[in-house]
């Protein structure tokens, strides 16, 4: 069976579906597939109500600096331990909208922008799932449960635009092999790496999943005829990734935050497997790897299989392995069987789906009060951070640099979360010195300090007479030398 002719079987499913899709769209009147997307508003929201990663304050106060001096910097100046250290800045883009979304509506916009982003990414998965034949019921059923166990991930970072891009790419390869006329498809790939190399380095994943596209499609009978057509894609992604500032320097970019962030930063380590959560994302993509190789589906199959090889050995890959694998999960759920037997329990799953949404509206609806709002058991406030004295050599801790950056930019800070130009010596250090109790450990060239309240540094500090607390807070303190 041909890629063709096996879409073309799957189209007379999605034609079945709105029939004994989700009951609640009848009594509605709407479509069923836009009540599936209006289900995950409320993890979006739930997501966007307070701002918990340190990168999106740094990324904005990038963003800021792009458009105040209308170029890429390439030099740090918001540290003082390693001000004027060449830096690449491997989301240039997305820094950029963040600092233009930043300017016209502060970090409220940032976390709509954020929401935003993330109803893309499910909207795109709810489309996937859609082209694989799923009902709209089964899909958004499925989807809404791989939501709910990726929420943590939806934090404000250039990632959600890996989920959006490799979605639509996966998206884009299917009509490719599928179209009479593939040379607009290819131009739409070649759009959609330009802006996904630009968003964020991490676009050569996508050169990973279109060269194991070609291999699984020159395998399969059913797709082999078409796998010069994969051929030419990986052709023009590899291209496209070479249209940005840097060019062929991605390449080398890319491996140097690998190498920077791996044994150190949690996302990536290896998977843990007496982690249940990972091992169950890990389960979801090994289902739909198998169920995409069942159906002939080299595109996704090489998604999934390059996604899942990747999450073992880093787990910032995992969320893509479930959000491709919640779609084919969702066709594989959408027979006439299973189909007929929700329908005849329309009841039970009319209530239940109102139970789900109730519950993810009730923890929605306070986020709505504290939209972009700095988690405060992280994060110090405006009292202690208007304290500062300006131009203080600052020392802090690794966490809270990045919101001292985008807060105080006429402070320079000891350390953020950009451990690709710290180096993990550098960061190490400053999670020891933070935790040490001598107050020696603090440089000399630091003239003030704000740590986190609960830090042992932070107590030595208090008590040496070197030193005078000027504010504290929930999360932090305040100290400067006398």
């Amino acid at each position: 069976m041909t890629v063709a002719a096996g879409t073309h079987g799957r189209a007379a499913t999605r034609r079945d579906a709105p029939a004994i899709g989700w009951p609640v769209s009848a009594a509605l009147g709407r479509s069923p597939w836009t009540l599936a997307w209006l289900a995950l508003v409320p993890i979006a929201i739930v997501r966007a109500g307070t701002l918990t990663e340190s990168d999106t304050f740094w990324q904005i106060r990038a963003g800021l600096e792009i458009l105040r001096q209308g170029r890429i910097p390439t030099v740090d100046t918001f540290s003082w331990t390693a001000y004027g250290s060449p830096w690449t800045l491997n989301s240039w883009g997305f820094d950029l909208a963040l600092g233009l979304i930043h300017r016209i509506g502060g970090l409220p916009a940032v976390a709509l922008a954020g929401a935003a982003l993330v109803l893309l990414v499910l909207g795109l998965a709810l489309g996937l799932a859609r082209s694989l034949g799923a009902a709209a019921g089964p899909a958004g059923a499925v989807l809404w449960g791989a939501a709910v166990l990726l929420v943590g991930w939806f934090s404000i970072r250039p990632q959600l635009v890996d989920y959006a891009a490799t979605l639509a790419l996966v998206l884009l390869l299917r009509a490719l092999l599928a179209a009479r006329r593939p040379s607009l498809v290819l131009v739409g790939i070649a759009a959609l790496t330009v802006v996904w190399v630009n968003a964020h380095a991490a676009a050569l994943f996508e050169v990973g999943v279109l060269g194991a596209a070609s291999a699984l499609a020159a395998l399969a009978p059913s797709a082999r005829r078409r796998s010069r057509r994969l051929l030419l894609a990986l052709g023009v992604g590899a291209v496209a990734c070479l249209l940005n500032p840097y060019g062929a320097g991605v390449f080398t970019q890319t491996a140097t935050v690998r190498s920077a962030s791996s044994g150190l930063i949690a996302e990536w380590q290896h998977v843990d497997p007496a982690n249940a959560g990972q091992l169950l994302l890990l389960a979801l993509g090994a289902a739909a790897l198998l169920l995409a190789l069942r159906r002939s589906e080299p595109v996704l199959a090489a998604a999934l299989l390059v996604a899942g090889a990747g999450g073992v050995t880093a787990i910032r890959l995992l969320p893509v392995l479930a959000l491709l694998a919640a779609p084919m999960i969702a066709a594989a759920c959408s027979t006439a069987s299973a189909l007929g037997y929700l329908r005849s329990r329309r009841r039970l799953v009319t209530a239940a789906a109102a139970a789900a949404s109730l519950a993810m509206l009730l923890l929605a609806a306070p986020a709505l009060t504290h939209l972009g709002h700095p988690e405060p058991s992280l994060y110090p406030g405006r009292a202690v951070t208007s304290a500062i004295p300006s131009g203080c050599r600052l020392f802090n801790g690794y966490e809270q640099g990045g919101y001292l950056v985008l807060e105080r930019p006429d402070v320079r800070v000891s350390v953020d979360s950009r451990n690709d130009l710290y180096g993990a010596d550098a960061v190490l250090s400053d999670v020891r010195a933070v935790a040490s109790a001598d107050p020696g450990v603090v440089p000399a060239e630091a003239g003030c300090a704000v740590l986190p309240a609960r830090a042992p540094l932070a107590a030595a500090l208090r008590a040496d007479p070197a030193w005078r607390p000027l504010g504290h807070d929930l999360a932090a303190v305040l100290l400067v030398r006398r």
